[in-house]
């Protein structure tokens, strides 16, 4: 670490027993977002009082068992999406995120959210989850922010009445949704979407089910080709997984879903940008809005 960014972690440090939420949130914009996330990765035991704050990591097992990967090699893909995120966020919304309601829609164990606090102040990030497990292990890290039990078939938010959200994110949700629930969730938060506001999301694209044929021994190649023949036919091709049924069918799994599906199913909302990183180049960042016409 460079000598001038440990001198700034210095000052932070000796700060955050004095600083309310937003004035911390204000410091943190000084912070490198890759040293932001890797002291929390590594805890430096020289700033105490910034990792009291600061939430714990959980087990590498639980970030595996939710990501596929852990640590070090999972921030490099958190990090990517935040940046992306954030930054067409500036480019299409003129409102300073800090001054922003951001809801995580499938929060998990709160990956994003940790590295959310150099762009948001705590009090108004917001994050729902259909699993109280992940709730529980946001809770045991002392991750900060308005935590929510929402339903798996999401037809409304836990969240508090009339809050419309300026920036939703759902990362690697849409990616495991059948068509059903695809289609409840998006009008769900559509609808708690402020009217100048940004959801950003990511899809799967058909090249997934290439990469799965070839990664699995789940899935035979008979299963595969009707799968990329549905995701031609249809643009959303959705596998279940073996889970049990919710009002009568399987609601998670693993699904592609083409940009043209998007545009003629997601209904009043348009897209206002799509991205894609090379840290995980198996997922699709698209962005909506609100139509404007």
């Amino acid at each position: 670490m460079h000598q001038e960014i440990r001198e700034i972690l210095s000052e932070l440090d000796r700060q955050v027993p004095l600083l309310n939420t937003k004035q911390l949130q204000k410091k943190f914009e000084n912070v490198p977002l890759e040293v932001f996330g890797g002291i929390q990765v590594d805890r430096p035991p020289e700033f105490s009082n910034l990792m009291n704050w600061l939430p714990k990591m959980p087990s590498a097992d639980v970030q595996i068992s939710w990501t596929g990967n852990a640590d070090h090699a999972l921030l490099k893909q958190s990090i990517s999406f935040i940046r992306l995120s954030v930054g067409k966020y500036h480019e299409l919304v003129c409102k300073p995120m800090s001054e922003s309601n951001v809801l995580d829609f499938g929060c998990g164990w709160g990956r994003l959210i940790r590295l959310l606090y150099k762009y948001v102040p705590i009090e108004n990030i917001y994050g729902v989850d259909p699993w109280d497990r992940s709730l529980a292990i946001c809770h045991s890290c002392n991750l900060h922010g308005n935590l929510y039990l929402s339903d798996y078939i999401p037809r409304t938010l836990p969240t508090p009445t009339n809050l419309k959200f300026d920036f939703i994110q759902a990362f690697s949700v849409f990616t495991h949704l059948s068509e059903k629930v695809t289609k409840i969730a998006i009008e769900t938060l559509k609808n708690h979407l402020s009217d100048e506001g940004i959801l950003v999301l990511t899809i799967r694209p058909k090249e997934y089910w290439t990469f799965v044929l070839n990664q699995s021994p789940n899935f035979s190649s008979d299963k595969i080709n009707q799968l990329l023949d549905e995701h031609d036919r249809n643009g959303f091709a959705f596998c279940p997984h073996d889970r049990e049924k919710i009002e009568g069918e399987v609601t998670y799994g693993d699904t592609s879903i083409s940009l043209e599906y998007i545009k003629s199913n997601f209904n009043g909302l348009e897209i206002a940008g799509v991205e894609w990183s090379e840290t995980d180049v198996l997922q699709m960042i698209v962005f909506l809005r609100k139509r404007r016409f």
